[in-house]
């Protein structure tokens, strides 16, 4: 009888070992900006737990507090605290939770309540369109990595376009333009349209106005007021942008040239 247990508690130390040298390994793989990748998923979560119990104000917050960190995270990793093996596919899951999902489950929730079930597709079906565009915006990301430095997005990227239909929201505009207005996102989400980083200077006006909406929360008419802001500076980002590009870096030479 002693050979049997012996034999049953070296399979659950075996076990057990694999379970912690797993533990191990994920904990020597990650990086410093795999942290706040990990915070920018957080804050998609929580947005969306929010907004199931009506709390979609508090969701768009989170929403911008997530684009905030998925700005820190590239920059940390550009400083040379990333390039980890998990960085990459991390981040990718992290934007699909946060810029794609949340979004459209915080505008859908955000809508004025509907009692006819056509009412319920017409809000869904701009909203998923906008949310699966962000997933195949995503995956052609994913795919396109070679190590390749790169100066432009080839479409909207996803934080932008989150930040945008999140303004949106929140200063309240008409359903209709606010659907609509999911619906071109998501499109140019998946289009080759040439769009600059925002970087510099610009990531810096572009923070500054993200963290001004973030701070005057309890104060709506001000939040109102610097939220327009934003949608105005992402309006020249979304009309000016390619113009910008194309001054700077002239045409594109192939599909692939940009993520």
């Amino acid at each position: 009888m002693e050979e049997p247990r012996g034999r049953v508690r070296q399979f659950f130390h075996d076990a057990l070992k694999d379970e912690w040298d797993g533990l191990e390994r994920i904990n020597r793989d990650l990086r410093l900006a795999d942290l706040f990748t990990l915070l920018n998923a957080t804050m998609g979560f929580a947005a969306l737990v929010l907004a199931a119990h009506g709390h979609w104000r508090w969701s768009i917050h989170l929403v911008f507090v997530g684009i905030i960190m998925d700005g820190v995270d590239g920059a940390v990793a550009r400083m040379g605290k990333g390039n980890g093996p998990l960085g990459g596919a991390l981040d990718t899951l992290a934007d699909a939770c946060t810029f794609c999902a949340t979004p459209a489950v915080v505008a859908f929730v955000a809508l004025p309540q509907v009692r006819q079930d056509w009412h319920i597709a017409l809000y869904a079906l701009p909203l998923g369109l906008y949310f699966l565009c962000g997933l195949l915006r995503l995956a052609r990301f994913e795919s396109l990595r070679d190590g390749r430095k790169r100066f432009y997005f080839s479409g909207i990227p996803s934080p932008a376009a989150a930040g945008t239909l999140m303004a949106l929201v929140l200063v309240g505009v008409h359903p209709g333009w606010l659907l609509v207005a999911a619906f071109y996102l998501g499109l140019l989400m998946v289009s080759r349209i040439r769009y600059p980083k925002l970087r510099g200077w610009w990531g810096v006006i572009a923070v500054t106005v993200l963290l001004a909406v973030l701070v005057t929360f309890q104060r709506t008419v001000l939040q109102t007021a610097l939220t327009w802001a934003l949608l105005v500076f992402m309006a020249v980002y979304v009309v000016l942008g390619p113009f910008y590009v194309l001054a700077r870096y002239g045409p594109a030479r192939h599909h692939g040239a940009a993520v």
